[in-house]
């Protein structure tokens, strides 16, 4: 399985706006603990404003009416707490503004709906666990990034393939409901808090 934004897009588009913002929030959820991850490490950054961002899409997709004002608000502090990539040597930089970028994506999806931010989010799921992989690998295995074996396998590392399979699995999901039911809300959220990378539940950095 491989990874084409324009594909998800496609099959996003085909889904109500609430849904494609639902499967946005649900690749949020796998991001956010890299931010809080990145926080800890370095002392800088503010878990708290993305987790009640994403927090407040998820009442959004409850029932709870958007409220432009509010949102643009919320969008405007996911930009402001993002990490400047060259300011810090934390192996969860870069997985820090991705998190950020997508809560941000994940809000605007909330005013309209529109396929092509939902797929981003998306598409920064992907490029976040590459980045990961690649730093992780790199220094261990000796192959350079810049070498097409190098780049096969982490685009076939388990990791990898659960994200893909996590992506597709929400698609074929939300493409059973008419609704966003609580239940089914219930399921894309906690279905996605127990994957991605978890740098805490790995140890990869201590609480």
């Amino acid at each position: 399985m491989v990874f084409k934004e324009e594909r998800l897009a496609g099959r996003l588009g085909a889904l109500p706006p609430g849904h494609r913002t639902a499967f946005a929030a649900s690749c949020c959820e796998r991001l956010l603990p890299n931010y809080a991850a990145f926080s800890l490490a370095e002392g800088w950054g503010r878990p708290e404003t993305l987790r009640g961002a994403l927090d407040e899409v998820w009442s959004i997709l409850g029932g709870r009416p958007a409220r432009e004002e509010a949102i643009r608000s919320l969008v405007e502090r996911c930009v402001e707490v993002a990490p400047d990539t060259e300011d810090f040597q934390s192996l969860f930089v870069s997985a820090a503004g991705d998190a950020a970028a997508a809560v941000a994506y994940t809000l605007e999806s909330c005013l309209d709906g529109d396929a092509g931010k939902a797929a981003m989010v998306g598409r920064l799921s992907i490029e976040t666990l590459y980045q990961y992989l690649m730093r992780v690998n790199d220094p261990l295995t000796g192959v350079h990034a810049v070498d097409t074996d190098f780049e096969g396998q982490m685009l076939k590392a388990p990791l990898m393939l659960a994200e893909l399979d996590k992506q597709d699995h929400d698609l074929r999901l939300l493409q059973t409901h008419d609704t966003l039911t609580p239940a089914l809300l219930k399921e894309l959220r906690d279905s996605s808090m127990s994957a991605g990378i978890r740098p805490f539940e790995r140890g990869l950095v201590k609480p």
